[in-house]
């Protein structure tokens, strides 16, 4: 339960902290200019990155230990982030990048986490040269697939999520409770960044953020094939890291038989090209999430695979994208306008005169939230003193906002609603397997807000609620992962709790985005759920 508050707190800590940087972006010269290979017009802040690594950093000093090994890959991602932000402020020449990115690889190898076995070499491991060698071209090879594939507003930040919802749920299943509690911190910290960066984006995470991502990930694969799970196939990474590795080794093979530097920067990556083709910025985003999530579920599916199956099915889907894209592209083929806004609304014309139907689905969704964050903290199941602490503190900041501030801060309440929702899934959860009727009246309340918000965005057309790539994200996680791992994870209950979370935190968003004043009693019922919590927590 701790790696889902480990989400919880990273990404309210970068929520928190992402306004408050890009206010001196500016100041700090963390500012991204537009360019003719950039898609963005404007000027825009780049320090994500740096809310991401304090937002990740923070769970991990609330409930890991830091051993020798962890500090280990503190240290040197923290070297890598500064690398990074040094880059970001003035350009640096990639040779300082290198021998940064190099120094964190030598930091993590010195405290064990090293590459030892390979695909077709048998069981035993490398020798230390050889070993050390590829780990080396690994993490940095890594590091710079993600900072040259962040191309596009959350293309490489939702990717990333991909990758590491799988370690987390292979780490898991394999007793590495840190190990998925780290991912998940960083899962929950890359969607407070991305609540910035999803298109339009307001905020970028820049080469820090890029490369701490990069390197973060590598030292996490590693950390699981040849530490936890080393049953998987140590080809796995390949398929986890996906689009990134195939994008970085097209640019690369391109721009070397062009006789140009691998380091030089152009428009040949992969979302350059999906762009040229006509798509939109969100469009592309979204085939190259689809792409990315294909090689993710073949990973988690063929895990456990020989290594020609394994070798095989990475290059037969890296082959059907590269393939598809040179096919579309010497056919000069073009996606088709898009329809008018005017053709777009006429389906829902006739029910357009329901005007009250935005109205009273607000209502419906007010009062199906506040039942399920009331009943949630009600709950008759252990509270840990732990959380108890936690719940009362996002109570008493929750709190403090609204009588402080004359407008409270959305941020503010959804922050409040979010940890109130997530534990209260929990508690309905575990009350679920004492009580069959608990689920039933749970599942029919999730059915009836999930109907009204369905008519609401369709019929409604509230433009204050949009879907996003984000939402792909979202809905992966969700449904599709834990299903492919069978019933390993049944005693963390995600199914059920991710089935729960989807449907609450999206009725929430649609009330917290609208223009018009937040429900009073949406505020009131998340302190009031999050202080039951925290009081019942203490005074067990």
């Amino acid at each position: 339960m701790y790696a889902f508050f480990a989400f919880i707190v990273a990404l309210f800590v970068t929520l928190v902290l992402a306004p408050g940087l890009a206010k001196v972006a500016s100041r700090l010269k963390l500012v991204d200019l537009p360019n003719h290979r950039k898609v963005h017009a404007q000027p825009i802040p780049r320090c994500g990155g740096i809310a991401m690594a304090l937002g990740t950093l923070v769970p991990l000093l609330m409930w890991t230990d830091l051993d020798a090994q962890r500090l280990s890959c503190i240290v040197a991602a923290g070297i890598v982030l500064i690398v990074g932000v040094w880059d970001d402020r003035c350009t640096i020449h990639y040779g300082w990048r290198l021998l940064g990115q190099v120094t964190a690889a030598l930091i993590v190898m010195h405290a064990g986490i090293v590459l030892r076995h390979y695909p077709f070499f048998g069981l035993d491991p490398a020798p230390d040269v050889v070993s050390y060698t590829i780990t080396t071209l690994f993490l940095v090879g890594l590091t710079n697939a993600v900072n040259l594939f962040d191309g596009l507003d959350g293309l490489a930040g939702g990717c990333v999520v991909l990758t590491l919802s799988t370690i987390a749920l292979l780490g898991g299943q394999a007793g590495g409770d840190a190990l998925a509690l780290t991912c998940l911190s960083i899962i929950g910290a890359t969607f407070g960044f991305l609540r910035y960066n999803t298109h339009p984006a307001k905020m970028f995470m820049g080469d820090a953020g890029s490369n701490w991502l990069g390197f973060t990930v590598g030292v996490l694969c590693i950390v699981l094939i040849e530490q936890h799970a080393t049953a998987l196939n140590p080809a796995l990474p390949a398929l986890l890291i996906g689009v990134p590795l195939l994008d970085l080794v097209a640019v690369v093979t391109q721009r070397l038989s062009l006789g140009l530097s691998p380091f030089a920067a152009d428009r040949r990556h992969l979302h350059h090209k999906i762009l040229d083709l006509g798509f939109r910025h969100y469009e592309a985003v979204a085939l190259i999430y689809m792409v990315q999530a294909a090689m993710v579920a073949t990973g988690l599916v063929l895990r456990f695979a020989s290594d020609p199956v394994f070798i095989a099915a990475y290059a037969t889907l890296a082959a059907v994208v590269v393939v598809t894209l040179l096919m579309l592209h010497k056919r000069r083929w073009r996606r088709p306008a898009p329809v008018s806004p005017e053709a777009r609304e006429a389906p829902s014309a006739i029910l357009r005169w329901r005007a009250r139907l935005p109205a009273l689905s607000g209502v419906a969704l007010t009062v199906g939230l506040v039942f399920y964050l009331i009943t949630g903290a009600l709950a008759p199941v252990g509270i840990s003193s732990d959380f108890a602490l936690l719940a009362l503190g996002t109570a008493g900041l929750v709190l403090a906002d609204a009588l402080i501030m004359r407008k409270s801060s959305r941020t503010m309440i959804r922050i409040g609603v979010y940890v109130s929702a997530t534990a209260a899934a929990h508690f309905l959860v575990v009350w679920n397997e004492q009580s069959e009727a608990v689920g039933i009246v749970v599942g029919v309340l999730l059915a009836c807000m999930g109907a009204v918000l369905l008519s609401a965005i369709v019929v409604g057309r509230r433009h204050s609620f949009q879907v996003t790539t984000q939402d792909l994200l979202i809905l992966f996680l969700a449904i599709v992962i834990p299903n492919l791992t069978g019933q390993a994870f049944v005693a963390y209950r995600v199914s059920q709790m991710a089935a729960i979370l989807v449907v609450v935190f999206y009725a929430a968003e649609f009330l917290l985005s609208r223009e018009e004043r937040v429900p009073t009693v949406i505020k009131v019922a998340s302190i009031a759920g999050l202080g039951i919590m925290g009081l019942r927590g203490l005074l067990a």
